[in-house]
């Protein structure tokens, strides 16, 4: 009891810190629970929104406002992805925002609709540190970047660590770059951006490496699905995409994927897919490299560049990319994003091979294994390890 109510206290100071006064400050808090958190600030004379699913807890809410003589609390029931779409859709902003997720902590879609509030200070309360590590690095390239962290032992004679961390607005956190030439630049995609701008999304990969590198005239020669990372490559003037387009297909590309079930230690795949409306040869082989926990890491070479080649590839004889809500299992899908903090496709492209770029040798890019997908099997390998 003592260390929630340090942790609350920790909440209420850091909001000081970054708003002064609470006075008429609009907070909007998601995972609420039975609202002790909105009950001090209510007390404190902001005006809290609080947001939970679950409804008898919302009962415990009212009863406390009442007994304590609270007005002011305005509650919303449902799960925070609902609530928050409908607030961002409304046009409601907010001076702060609290989160208390479970240990899966936030979901692409709430950090994304996150940023949209206009909030001025974020306070992500945590339980579980590695999912944490994964929101704050997200959060950072939209423009929310973590300030303080403190630590709660809140549950003692064990490894689990609370966690309350104050985030601003700050300009996005680079994005790290492999090769740079005067015709290519090669980055290492993060998650959960799009490659070029699409309307759902605030940001997007390429208009951030053009406010990085002061180079408006930056184009995408190839497109990585917004839940795959890995290597991206751009050039620098738009009559340069045809060559190194060229020189991508003359090439490779291999992948990391983590794939549902044991798969064979090698196999190719020859099954003609549906591209631009016509059905086209696709050929994608693949090497089993790990078994961990019951699944297979695999290095997959797709042949061909067909849309979704290798997740649709995959699928197709029964062991799809773990995390792909589109062509993947649901239920897998569900496990390892409880269990193991996975909320993306765990499909990386770890190395390119260019072809044919003028006379000099082919070029090879690499990006190491993204650090979200390297804790999933980390997780993975630690749950399944003999005891």
């Amino acid at each position: 009891r003592g260390q929630a109510q340090a942790v609350a206290l920790r909440v209420l100071a850091q909001l000081r810190g970054a708003l002064g006064s609470l006075q008429r400050v609009r907070v909007l808090e998601l995972y609420a629970g039975s609202g002790a958190l909105g009950l001090l600030l209510r007390k404190e004379g902001a005006a809290p929104v609080l947001v939970e699913r679950y409804e008898p807890a919302l009962g415990l809410l009212s009863r406390a406002a009442a007994e304590q003589d609270l007005e002011g609390i305005a509650v919303r029931a449902g799960d925070a992805e609902t609530v928050l779409g409908d607030l961002v859709r409304a046009g409601e902003h907010f001076d702060a925002v609290i989160v208390n997720p479970p240990r899966r902590g936030l979901s692409p879609l709430v950090r994304a609709q996150l940023v949209q509030l206009g909030a001025r200070a974020l306070v992500y309360v945590s339980c579980d540190p590695q999912t944490l590590a994964r929101d704050l690095s997200d959060l950072a390239l939209r423009g929310l970047r973590a300030a303080a962290v403190a630590p709660f032992d809140m549950m003692p004679l064990c490894e689990d660590v609370e966690s309350v961390v104050l985030l601003t607005a700050a300009a996005p956190s680079p994005l790290q770059i492999l090769h740079q030439d005067e015709q290519l630049v090669v980055v290492d995609k993060p998650p959960h951006l799009p490659t070029i701008p699409q309307s759902e999304h605030v940001r997007c990969v390429l208009e951030l490496l053009r406010a990085q590198l002061g180079v408006p005239s930056l184009f995408a020669v190839h497109r990585l699905d917004i839940g795959t990372s890995g290597v991206c490559l751009f050039v620098k003037r738009s009559e340069q995409v045809a060559p190194v387009a060229a020189a991508l297909a003359a090439g490779h590309k291999r992948y990391l994927a983590l794939l549902r079930g044991i798969v064979h230690a090698k196999g190719t795949i020859r099954t003609p897919l549906r591209d631009g409306g016509m059905s086209r040869e696709a050929t994608t082989r693949y090497t089993r490299q790990a078994l961990v926990g019951g699944h297979s890491l695999v290095r997959v070479r797709p042949e061909q560049g067909r849309t979704h080649q290798v997740r649709k590839h995959l699928a197709s004889i029964g062991h799809p990319v773990l995390g792909d809500a589109r062509f993947g299992d649901p239920a897998s899908n569900r496990h390892f994003e409880h269990k193991h903090g996975l909320d993306r496709t765990f499909l990386h492209l770890a190395h390119v091979e260019l072809a044919g770029l003028g006379a000099a040798p082919p070029l090879v890019l690499s990006a190491p294994l993204a650090p979200d997908l390297a804790v999933v099997l980390a997780r993975l390998r630690a749950t399944s390890a003999p005891t």
